[in-house]
């Protein structure tokens, strides 16, 4: 609603003279007022105030088309898109032309200048065919300190190097493009400002502006085929400017400003060069500038970094990828209203106005760019590594699929979108710190020599900038800093952000996509963070971290890139946290060749590979990661690779949870690993051949960059496990077995729960011990555990309940000792063909349902020696007449049929040596009630030191003991919990 407009006269009191006046009337008066008529009826009252305000698209806009020499707020990104507000670019549009002879109010440096500005008798000089002067040589010679030229249309070939020892501006007249100017500058004077003119490098020199001293400002000028240089102590702002094959370098700068500004067909180098330590010599322009840029670039900030989930945090136009957009709103600061010279700061300063942001719905994403993707992706892709242990398998999925016991991570993500922001206070240390160059809302594009480069401790922040098409996007060395935010940055020939060398900074908010590397490339000691940035639809990796390289790599959604999501290897240690890595067309996260990095709280999934491959040497600490719906296997660790797993979920992967190859040694302990479409965890004695990974060396050329820090001696000084450990981990609901061991290595599994799974829950079949001390096998569909010919085994102290099938049938070599073998469907315990002499069957408590609770079948060896058998339906002992076996100084407890509901009868006991007892069931006079006791039912687990109480995403598993007496017990269950 437009406000009301009625006010009585000041001197009426009786209000018998009012002044009353449509408000449509009040906008159609205003329409005609210039800009100083308008800030100074806006200070009549607030109604005027208001109404002024509303005429943002009207008149306000109709004013800033009025100036030829400006370009469109918003170029040269999104041109096509309206600003916020006409009114606040009209503003920073008068305040930045006024920038540059600021320096003449400074009366400690330029008391006669001063003066000299207080007279107002600046000359405008014009210089064209029809003008007093016909060169720009010879009006320079003619002009005096601030003056303007005019350079009227046409094109100027002076041939010589202009050099300017006096404040001065040098203004084109026209549309942009009408006047050229062929010439070389050099400005050593405080200020000079340039506008509307297309300047290029004369024939003898490829300079076409340097400058060594004083402020230069640059409006709305085009470069092509030259340099511009600008060193310390200098200083620039540039706006609104284009470059063409014309590359800026920058000096040790302390502060300079190039904002809204467009880079092309830099070949040769960058298209922005800083380097050099930001100087300490503050000058006049120093206090002007960084006002400048604090206002305009207050709304980046840490506090802007809060997670939403499907939103990305993108400049203000809209990327390729992302189909949808919205708008949330950073208000500017406000500027008091004191004096008529301040009305125009006051006006446009009005913050009505909101910041665009987009998002794209990563759901609505397809792994393949066009639906005829789908038919060749039946075909290798040969810029793609494949795993040879996967050779001659092929998932064939459709694209809409649903791949099964798919996990909601929906509500984990939602979790994280009410916290505040991660690494909060290294960030904001890091901006306050951050001086130098400031490069914003500029369009860096088909530079094959690079986008920007920094180095030699430069200091760049960038923001909402688009670089693409460009031999790289950002290359950060040498102990340089950089401040990255919201930027695009997608098809550029090599990676999209390259840090080495001690380089560190702020990498948060960017769109990273459709790069021909790696989205991000860490190396050699490089640290930055990297944060809340979309990394997506790489041609290769989206983050590698190599060569000693480190970073905090958080809160950042990749997905749908060609290689790994994140690639860390020769000796990269990052630390990965709370990152979204999904529909990778690869591994998840990959780690490789002595790689190493904390990797904690991030969602594995839909990814084509190993949600996590760990191969080579790797070393890495994975812990409480969602390892979820991937199509192979959750985690694959191979070749001599190393490191800790702890407390992750691994869940509904379309291969085996975990996939351990020969001469591996992790610890797994304490993760939850369920539903997956294979093996919970897979032993194999696979050896890949010396080339599987293809040429690794050609991303980036990974072997010459390897440099081990002091620090990363100590880490390999770090002891690891000597054995292959499997310890405290609940496997359940996988659609194969539980543990599937087929290796070739000691290997140790130590107080897991193995429960319902679709196979047997441990098989054993290699010829090295398998340790297997303290696990609940229970309720799975095969037999409890499996030991196969040629295999060796150490059971010891396990409870294996209620399995569908044997509680142990082996054929191998190794010894069962004091376990529970209880309620199984088949026989407890079964010796078959091949069992050895020396297996030894000692000490357990064993009880069958449904038959035999010892079975020693044809041609079977090995001891059977003080168990305590339960005899139930069946008799306690079936003997085949071929077997060897020797069975003695077994127990037998005899307790009652399933049928019969008496429960006072004695316990009897024996000692049992006979071996061709009656096969039919016992008497009812003989069979009594029993239960579990001294010890208690096994296993008997306490909790690890390293593991003080269960993980808050693990599920604890109670395992139900089936009783005897099926049926009938007054007892009731008996619960065996474990973890």
């Amino acid at each position: 609603m437009p406000p009301k407009l009625q006010k009585s006269h000041p001197s009426d009191r009786s209000g018998e003279h009012d002044i009353t006046m449509p408000p449509e009337l009040w906008s159609l008066v205003f329409n005609y007022l210039s800009v100083g008529d308008l800030c100074r009826c806006c200070q009549v009252c607030h109604l005027w105030h208001d109404l002024i305000a509303s005429l943002d698209n009207t008149r306000w806009k109709q004013l800033y088309r009025s100036y030829p020499e400006w370009r469109h707020p918003n170029w040269p990104i999104a041109a096509q898109v309206e600003p916020k507000s006409w009114r606040g670019a009209l503003k920073e549009h008068y305040q930045a032309n006024r920038i540059w002879c600021e320096y003449s109010k400074d009366l400690d440096q330029a008391q006669c200048l001063y003066l000299f500005r207080k007279r107002r008798d600046r000359k405008i000089i014009h210089v064209g065919s029809n003008c007093e002067f016909r060169n720009l040589k010879d009006a320079l010679n003619n002009a005096s300190a601030f003056d303007r030229i005019y350079l009227h249309p046409g094109t100027y070939d002076e041939q010589f190097m202009m050099l300017s020892k006096l404040p001065l501006e040098l203004v084109g007249c026209g549309k942009l493009g009408e006047v050229v100017l062929s010439a070389s500058i050099e400005l050593q004077a405080e200020t000079a400002r340039l506008c509307n003119l297309v300047i290029k490098a004369p024939w003898f020199t490829s300079t076409i502006i340097q400058s060594t001293l004083g402020h230069v400002q640059i409006d709305n000028c085009q470069f092509e085929d030259g340099n511009i240089e600008i060193h310390s102590p200098a200083t620039c702002h540039i706006r609104f400017s284009k470059f063409k094959h014309a590359p800026i370098e920058l000096d040790s700068l302390n502060i300079s400003l190039i904002e809204n500004c467009e880079f092309t067909q830099s070949n040769n180098s960058a298209a922005v060069n800083v380097w050099g330590f930001p100087s300490n010599d503050y000058g006049w322009v120093y206090r002007q500038l960084l006002e400048t840029i604090q206002t305009s670039l207050s709304q980046y900030s840490p506090d802007h970094l809060k997670y939403k989930s499907g939103v990305s945090l993108l400049p203000n136009h809209i990327s390729d990828i992302g189909p949808e957009s919205r708008t949330s709103g950073v208000p500017e600061s406000s500027v008091s209203r004191n004096s008529d010279s301040n009305s125009v700061v006051e006006l446009l300063n009005d913050d009505h106005g909101e910041y665009v942001l987009y998002d794209t719905d990563t759901s609505e994403i397809s792994t393949d760019s066009e639906e005829s993707d789908v038919e060749q992706d039946s075909l290798p892709d040969p810029s793609v590594h494949r795993l040879s242990y996967l050779a001659g398998q092929r998932f064939t999925q459709t694209k809409n699929q649903e791949l099964p016991f798919q996990v909601n991570v929906q509500s984990q993500e939602s979790k994280q979108s009410d916290k505040e922001v991660r690494n909060h206070g290294k960030i904001k240390e890091l901006m306050e710190k951050l001086r130098g160059c400031v490069i914003r809302n500029c369009k860096i594009y088909k530079c094959q020599g690079g986008g920007i480069m920094i180095s030699c401790h430069g200091d760049v922040r960038l923001y909402r900038n688009d670089i693409h098409e460009c031999g790289y996007g950002i290359r950060c060395i040498q102990f340089s800093r950089v401040a990255v935010w919201w930027n695009l940055i997608h098809h550029c020939r090599t990676s999209g952000i390259f840090m080495r060398l001690f380089s560190y900074g702020v990498i948060a908010g960017n769109d990273i996509y459709a790069n021909g590397e790696a989205g991000l490339d860490i190396r050699k000691q490089a640290d930055p963070i990297i944060q809340n940035n979309h990394i997506h639809h790489g041609k290769r990796s989206g983050i590698v971290v190599l060569g000693g390289g480190k970073g905090t790599i958080c809160d950042n959604d990749i997905y749908v890139n060609k290689e790994a999501g994140i690639y860390i290897l020769y000796k990269g240690c990052p630390i990965v946290s709370h990152n979204r890595i999904s529909n990778g067309k690869a591994a998840g996260i990959a780690v490789n060749e002595h790689g190493k990095g904390t990797i904690t709280d991030n969602m594995v999934t839909n990814n084509q590979w190993g949600g996590i491959d760990i191969r080579n040497g790797g070393n890495p600490i994975i812990k409480d990661n969602w390892i979820c719906n991937g199509a192979s296997d959750g985690v694959v660790i191979g070749q001599g690779a190393l490191g800790r797993m702890e407390n992750n979920v691994i869940h509904g992967n379309f291969g085996h949870g975990v996939w351990i190859m020969s001469t591996s040694k992790p610890l797994i302990h304490g993760n939850q690993i369920s539903n997956n479409n294979d093996a919970g965890i897979a032993f194999v004695a696979y050896r890949e051949n010396a080339g599987h990974h293809g040429n690794m060396e050609a991303a980036g050329n990974h072997g010459n960059e390897v440099e081990v820090s002091e620090e990363e001696e100590e880490l390999d000084k770090i002891p690891s496990v000597k054995v292959a450990t499997v310890e405290y981990n609940s496997i359940y609901h996988n659609a194969g077995n539980g543990i599937c061991i087929k290796g070739s290595d000691l290997i140790k599994i130590e107080a897991n729960a193995i429960h319902g799974n679709c196979g047997t829950g441990l098989v054993v079949d290699q010829q090295p011990t398998a340790t297997v001390i303290n696990n609940s096998i229970t309720c799975n569909a095969g037999s409890g555990v499996a030991i196969t010919e040629n295999s060796s085994i150490d059971l010891h102290g396990n409870g294996i309940y209620d399995n569908s099938k044997h509680g142990v049938v082996t054929r191998g070599s190794g010894r069962v000792v004091c376990n529970d073998i209880i309620g199984n469907q088949m026989a407890g315990i079964q010796l078959g063909r091949g069992t050895t002499k020396g297996f030894q069957v000692l000490k357990n408590r064993v009880y069958s349902v449904n038959d035999y609770s010892i079975s020693l079948l044809s041609f079977s060896h090995g001891v059977v020696e003080d168990n305590i058998l339960f005899s139930g339906n069946y008799t306690h002992q079936y003997l085949h007449s071929n077997s060897q076996c020797v069975a003695r100084n077994n127990q037998v407890i005899q307790c009652e049929h399933a049928n019969y509901s008496d429960t006072t009868g004695d316990e009897i006991s024996s000692s049992d040596t006979s071996l061709d007892e009656s096969k039919k069931p016992l008497p009812v006079s003989h069979l009594s009630p029993w239960k579990l006791e001294n010890p208690p039912p096994r296993p008997h687990v306490t909790s690890p030191k390293t593991l003080p109480t269960a993980p808050s995403k693990h599920v604890t598993t109670s395992t139900r003991v089936r009783n005897p007496k099926s049926g009938t017990s007054q007892q009731g269950s008996k619960l065996c919990t474990i973890l």
